[in-house]
Formats: C-alpha cells, sequence, structure tokens
C-alpha cells in the first residue's frame, strides 16, 4: 500500500504496484464518501473525503478527493485483509393501487419496479456501506444504496481478495 499525493507520473509509479489498468468488465466504483477511518498514517488527507476505486490488474487505486487536493491510495489485492460490501436495509409499502405493485404482481423484480413508485413511501433503501481493511488501516465508506447492483459487479470481479464478502 502506498500514498500518492501528486499525480506526476502516476502511471509509472503504480505499475510496479498494483500493475496496469485492467481492460475488460466494470472498471471503477461509484463515488464513496468516508464515514470513519482508523490508521497510522496521516488521517487530514484521507478523512471527510469522496472517494472512487479503479480496478487494476494486481490491485485497487483509490482516488481520494477533499476539498480542490487529489490523494491516491494503490492497494495490492493481497494486502486487502477485508473487503465487505453492505446492501442498506429495503422498505417496501407499496399501495394497493400503484404502477409499482402491479409490476410486483406480474413477476417484475423489486430492482426494476422501484424506478415506478410513487413517492419515497413506496419503496426507499439505505445507505451501501464498505469496509475495507488493509494492514495499517481501515475505511469505512458510505454511498447510495440505489447503486448497489453496480457496486456488487464491480467488487465480484475483484477475483484477488481473499477477504471478500458481499451482504445483501
Amino acid at each position: 500500500m502506498q500514498l500518492f499525493t501528486s499525480t506526476q507520473n502516476l502511471s509509472h509509479q503504480l505499475l510496479p504496484i498494483i500493475g496496469t489498468v485492467t481492460k475488460e468488465g466494470v472498471k471503477g466504483s461509484t463515488t464513496y464518501y468516508v464515514k470513519a477511518i482508523e490508521t497510522t498514517r496521516d488521517r487530514n488527507l484521507l478523512s471527510d473525503s469522496k472517494v472512487i476505486m479503479e480496478r487494476y490488474t494486481d490491485g485497487l487505486l483509490l482516488t481520494f478527493f477533499k476539498s480542490d487536493k487529489r490523494n491516491f491510495l494503490a492497494i495490492p489485492y493481497h494486502e486487502i485483509s477485508q473487503l465487505r460490501l453492505i446492501k442498506g436495509k429495503e422498505y417496501v409499502a407499496a399501495r394497493s393501487i400503484s404502477i409499482m405493485r402491479l409490476l410486483l404482481i406480474c413477476g417484475i423484480s423489486l430492482e426494476t419496479a422501484r424506478y415506478f413508485r410513487q413517492g419515497t413511501s413506496e419503496y426507499s433503501i439505505d445507505e451501501t456501506e464498505l469496509f475495507l481493511a488493509v494492514q495499517d488501516m481501515t475505511l469505512c465508506m458510505l454511498t447510495n444504496g440505489y447503486t448497489f447492483s453496480g457496486q456488487k459487479r464491480f467488487f465480484s470481479q475483484l477475483k484477488g481478495i481473499q477477504g471478500l464478502q458481499i451482504v445483501e
């Protein structure tokens, strides 16, 4: 794991750590917000940031956006001890006469039918949580619950992580 605070020749510096950008499948994650961080490193560089992740051949590149600064954290897959994606709790209360209810009765998946709801009282979902544990750092991040299926596809492609868990 290595932290970079500059973009100068970043691709050349990343090559021995996490390889090259992957060419197949989903390459990046949605935006996450850092909720909590435990680290022995400089916590101010990474706390209160937005984070996106890019999939490389041998690891992940996390890009932290804080104000007008960007910091990069290159993590080889073998250094990730835990990566847990947790789906937020879903609340479904379809009205007796609504498009969403009719779609559910017809066998349309909830993931599709929820886009035809009438107000947030028919369907809502809590935030998706992501826990990432690496050597001397643990991150807890949040994103919109509606993005869970896309994030599940992204993280399911990461074959080099032993502690990968996807909780639905």
